[in-house]
């Protein structure tokens, strides 16, 4: 259990200056009206509301050393004194000082003598922040989540909260500029089934509780359409919206068609999307479907991709005669040019093989043709063509000659 300070003997003295600013090393200042002992192994001091000067009681504080791993905590008496220990010497603690209505805050590099350290704190009083989120209509929207953001970063421990079943959600221990007394903070709202809604908020401290604007958030729209593959409706067929910059699915914003060919994927308004079609065996297409809030949008022209091709051919070997029982393997390359085997066979007596169902080759790709030779456990390159087109719903010849054997 924590430790209370009690062993303090209060002295009036001046009242020292306050800072909001706590370089590494140095002491952290505050205006004190008392010098507490020093106390050997023991941190000791009194945690001071930066504004008013008023003591600050129930401060959790705790002392964790870098060198040593000694730790302890305590909380402050009515009269915000403290005293956390036993300690071990060393140049290296972080003290962390968190209370109800203050802003948590966190010194680094604070010496422990062995006589013992005087330590005083000045805490910024934080503020509150809450609000409701609601639909276009005003009507409470429950589990929504929102976000408490500052300089493009989330608050730490504290920039998330879900609205109950009236759209309430609040923030406490919201930290304030010490400096004008007030900070800008955005708040931005999420829903599955809604668009994102941002507002901003200024935060001054108080005990009372800063009322933030309505976050209104209108419903998703939806991409939707069906998809064919050679004019027939096709199930399983992916649909990903991607991103501008590197044409990549976005996690979480894809789809597979449906027995009827249908597709529908969520999204917010006001935006234009890429979208990227993408079938088993067929070849890939891409549509840029602009959206605009709370209404729905289809892909154009229709999404009707081309089925698979096929290739056949015959293996020879140097003289021209047909070779059987050679692997034959179709491979295509990946974005970091790196060789993915898609199918291999077996040539027929007659030196032949035959893919079907083969998916038209990719944009600035191909597909490569390698005969590998069984010797023993090993296998060697017998023959291969590079650069190999296939196109939809064509058979593509593809006749391998040995140069070698």
């Amino acid at each position: 259990m924590p430790e209370t300070a009690t062993e303090f003997e209060p002295r009036v003295g001046q009242a020292l200056w306050m800072a909001t600013q706590c370089p590494e090393g140095q002491s952290p200042p505050a205006r004190v009206s008392y010098t507490p002992t020093p106390s050997p192994g023991y941190i000791v001091g009194q945690v001071l509301d930066a504004h008013t000067g008023d003591p600050v009681q129930e401060v959790s504080i705790s002392a964790e050393g870098l060198e040593t791993d000694s730790f302890a905590e305590t909380i402050t008496d009515a009269v915000g004194r403290f005293k956390v220990g036993p300690l071990q010497v060393e140049d290296g603690y972080t003290i962390v000082a968190s209370a109800p209505q203050h802003s948590y805050r966190l010194w680094r590099g604070i010496a422990l003598p062995e006589q013992g350290q005087v330590q005083n704190f000045a805490l910024e009083r934080s503020g509150n922040v809450q609000g409701v989120v609601q639909d276009a209509q005003g009507n409470a929207i429950a589990d929504a989540t929102v976000l408490l953001v500052q300089e493009d970063s989330l608050r730490w421990g504290e920039g998330e909260a879900t609205t109950d079943t009236d759209g309430f959600y609040c923030f406490c221990r919201v930290d304030v500029d010490a400096d004008t007394g007030s900070s800008l903070y955005s708040l931005l709202a999420l829903h599955p089934e809604y668009t994102f809604a941002q507002e901003q908020v200024q935060v001054s401290p108080s005990y009372s509780s800063t009322n933030a604007p309505p976050l209104a958030m209108p419903p998703k729209s939806s991409i939707q359409g069906i998809v064919k593959v050679n004019g027939s409706a096709h199930e399983g067929v992916l649909v990903s919206i991607c991103s501008d910059e590197q044409g990549l699915p976005l996690q979480g914003l894809s789809a597979l068609t449906n027995s009827q060919g249908h597709f529908s994927i969520k999204v917010d308004g006001n935006n234009t999307y890429q979208l990227l079609v993408q079938g088993d065996q067929t070849e890939v297409a891409n549509r840029e479907v602009p959206v605009a809030p709370g209404q729905d949008a289809s892909p154009q022209p229709e999404i009707d991709l081309r089925g698979p091709g096929s290739i056949r051919g015959i293996v020879r070997n140097l003289s021209g005669q047909s070779v059987e029982d050679l692997v034959i393997e179709v491979s295509l390359q990946d974005e970091d040019g790196d060789d993915l085997v898609a199918s291999s066979m077996m040539t027929a007596s007659d030196g032949s093989y035959q893919f079907d169902f083969v998916p038209p080759t990719p944009p600035n790709r191909f597909y490569t043709m390698r005969a590998w030779q069984p010797l023993g456990e090993d296998y060697r390159l017998f023959a291969q063509a590079t650069g190999v087109v296939v196109t939809p719903d064509t058979e593509t010849l593809v006749d391998l000659r040995s140069d070698t054997y």
